[in-house]
């Protein structure tokens, strides 16, 4: 490999690891900003974004494992997108099997809010694959949901059986 070839490799590794800290501090900036009630959807339409996007800022920047990450400055070719799914991952979570059984299913995702920003980040970029992939989580996501909520009703049901 050519010695200006390397010197792009390296320049573009740096300018991603700086893009994901960007991602990390503006989640930070986000959290720690406290928008009076009533003005968040006039606050988020003056920085350019959804209170979705918004709230994944905010979950990178809470994430432990994304935290851990960022500590180590091993952020190398991290996007937005991968660092969503590392704070989201739930193997991160440690929970109890009595914490399990509280546990709150998220209530149904709004899928033409969630397709619409998806499509809006890729409007002007002909990344269909990436796109595809996205929509693919969503998508996903909400099986997960389906099948929790499913699972979590099996159960109120059979010790409704015991029970009775």
């Amino acid at each position: 490999m050519s010695k200006d070839l390397s010197e792009v490799i390296n320049t573009i590794k740096k300018l991603v690891r700086k893009s994901a800290k960007d991602i990390i501090t503006i989640g930070k900036v986000l959290v720690e900003t406290k928008v009076p009630h009533g003005s968040k959807k006039m606050f988020y339409k003056e920085i350019g974004m959804s209170s979705r996007t918004a709230q994944r800022y905010k979950t990178i920047y809470k994430s432990h494992r994304v935290q851990k990450l960022l500590a180590a400055d091993d952020l190398e070719g991290l996007n937005f997108t991968q660092l969503i799914l590392l704070a989201r991952d739930k193997k991160e979570t440690k929970t109890s099997p009595q914490e399990k059984e509280e546990e709150v299913i998220p209530s149904e995702i709004d899928f033409k809010e969630e397709a619409h920003e998806i499509f809006k980040k890729y409007k002007d970029i002909l990344d269909f694959q990436t796109l595809v992939k996205e929509l693919q989580l969503l998508l996903e996501k909400e099986k997960e949901r389906i099948i929790k909520q499913s699972e979590q009703q099996a159960l109120i049901e059979e010790e409704e059986i015991h029970a009775a």
